[in-house]
């Protein structure tokens, strides 16, 4: 019985030590469930009592026999946690990944495993695929260099359409030195891709741009504001952005506009006071069309420094003459002629010039004739031609023009001037004046002989004065071209001597003239010659080439 019993006591004891057992091994189980597929083999050489028995546990299947087998296990997974699925990115890059050179574990073993044929024809096969790589890289960067391109014409595009407000907001939010470097890449690298009509000028065109977008922009505005922009477009105006092949433009090696001429028809309604930031400017010529331009007249066009010859003539253009002359340290000529507009004084700042050429004519000025001119030690070396005619002068020639050491030409015609004929038998420029034009003045007293001292004389133009006394016999001693005494009161004869110089041109008309026309005048060839309304005794037959 106690045999029994004991026996009893063990198997209770096995019993439960393999139910221990298999409740460790279950717990087991679960721990590591999530890690194996739904269907796996595992080895079990023991399987616990109760599969014996029942051959079933947790909706698992165990197949079994006496030596070790593998048995089946289809696993319940309704509660176990959900597979995270591969993004988008983690596939793609998974992917592109295959295509380069990186190597894993796996590779490794099997490329140990082959052959040297075997590894050639792999070492083959990945340059293929690095050489592809590298083909699809090079071919993305093109595109993206290309649509970067395309963008900006685009861009362009809709900056050109959109409003000027708007770019100009775009601009502000930087600071000046990028403004600076933003306005004058923009304006630069457009200049060489738009259309010249197309260039916004508003947007570019200030002290931040390049020159060459400067000069551009001045041209264009007198294209703009022109009376017919088909003359303008005659002379190939506008057809591209190489303003150098302008007509009336004209550049240096650099492509600075030097030289500019704007002639009737070929002129703008308003000349843009814009115009002195043309820094190169050496030449600027303005032939108007006698009421146009007519706007105000542009101050920065007298401060620039490299302007050498200023011409304005026939214009419309109104307000002052900047008294700005001292800032144009290289004006060699000044030419302002028949602008009835500006009628103000001539600037005295023109005393610190070194002219050459000074012409101040038809401009309506009054008063008399400024003392700083001949004052100016500048002009008394470099002054070659004054000319003051057709204003309303009154007074008389001052002494001071007299200090002009080198000048040659000097017209104060159709003034208001009086007095007897002034003293340039004693002036400095005696010897070198060349053309003297008193012409529609009111000068009286006698025509000195002495005049004679003025040996390079080649003109003598006294028409319209009040002029007395007789020809002084002892003008045959200059070489003269031109003798022009009309509408005086001459008395006497005239001098045989006359007769002897080959003149172009003689007018002796309107005077009290007496006596015999000497041989000499009447067999002389004249452009024109004019002796009528005299009081000649006697007229050669032969006197044909004379009006008498």
């Amino acid at each position: 019985m106690e045999s029994i019993e004991e026996e009893r006591e063990r198997s209770a004891f096995s019993s439960e030590s393999d139910s221990d057992n298999y409740e460790s091994q279950r717990a087991k189980k679960k721990k590591v469930k999530a890690q194996y597929p739904k269907s796996v083999e595992i080895e079990i050489r023991n399987p616990p009592p109760a599969a014996r028995n029942n051959n079933r546990i947790n909706n698992s299947t165990y197949t079994h026999s006496d030596a070790s087998t593998l048995i089946p296990i289809n696993y319940d997974y309704n509660n176990s946690p959900p597979v995270k699925k591969k993004s988008f990115f983690s596939k793609l890059f998974s992917k592109i990944s295959k295509l380069f050179w990186w190597k894993k574990k796996k590779e490794k073993k099997e490329i140990a495993t082959l052959t040297k044929e075997e590894k050639k024809k792999l070492l083959k096969k990945k340059k293929k695929k690095r050489n592809c790589c590298l083909i699809i890289i090079l071919i993305i960067i093109i595109l993206i260099l290309l649509g970067n391109i395309a963008a900006l014409d685009v861009a362009y595009a809709a900056y050109r359409n959109s409003p000027i407000s708007n770019i100009t907001n775009l601009v502000n939010d930087f600071t000046p030195a990028q403004e600076q470097n933003l306005k004058s890449t923009i304006c630069s690298t457009l200049l060489g891709t738009t259309p010249p009509l197309n260039f916004n000028c508003e947007f570019c065109w200030d002290d931040n741009s390049f020159y060459n977008v400067t000069q551009f922009c001045m041209l264009k505005s007198v294209y703009i504001n022109a009376i017919n922009r088909t003359m303008f477009e005659l002379n190939n105006w506008m057809e591209d952005i190489d303003y150098c092949k302008w007509v009336g433009v004209k550049c240096d090696d650099s492509n600075n506009v030097v030289e500019l001429l704007l002639e009737f028809p070929i002129i703008p309604r308003f000349l843009d006071t814009r115009i002195g930031q043309l820094k190169t400017l050496q030449k600027f010529t303005l032939i108007g069309g006698n009421k146009l331009p007519n706007n105000l007249m542009s101050t920065s066009l007298f401060q620039l420094e490299n302007l050498r010859e200023l011409f304005i003539t026939s214009t419309g253009l109104t307000g002052k003459i900047p008294n700005t002359f001292d800032k144009m340290t290289s004006l060699k000529t000044l030419r302002l002629t028949n602008n009835r507009q500006l009628s103000d004084p001539i600037p005295d700042s023109i005393a610190k010039t070194s002219l050459e050429i000074l012409v101040y004519a038809m401009q309506n000025i009054t008063g008399v004739i400024p003392d700083f001119i001949g004052n100016s030690p500048t002009l008394q070396q470099s002054l070659i031609m004054l000319d003051l005619s057709s204003n309303q002068y009154t007074g008389g020639i001052p002494d001071s023009i007299m200090n002009l050491k080198n000048l040659k030409t000097l017209s104060v015609a159709f003034n208001l001037l009086s007095g007897e004929f002034p003293s340039i038998i004693t002036s400095k420029f005696a010897k070198s004046l060349v053309f003297l034009d008193l012409n529609s003045n009111n000068f009286s007293g006698i025509i000195p002989p002495s005049i004679v001292q003025c040996e390079n004389l080649k003109t003598i133009n006294l028409e319209s004065n009040s002029f007395t006394g007789q020809i002084p016999a002892e003008l045959s001693k200059l070489q003269l071209v031109d003798l022009l005494l009309s509408d005086n009161k001459l008395s006497g004869e005239i001098p045989a001597t006359i007769g002897d110089i080959k003149l172009n041109r003689l007018r002796l008309a309107i005077n009290g003239l007496t006596g015999l026309i000497p041989n000499g005048i009447c067999q002389q060839r004249y452009s024109f010659c004019d002796l009528h309304t005299n009081q000649f005794t006697s007229v050669p037959a032969s006197c044909s080439v004379c009006t008498l």
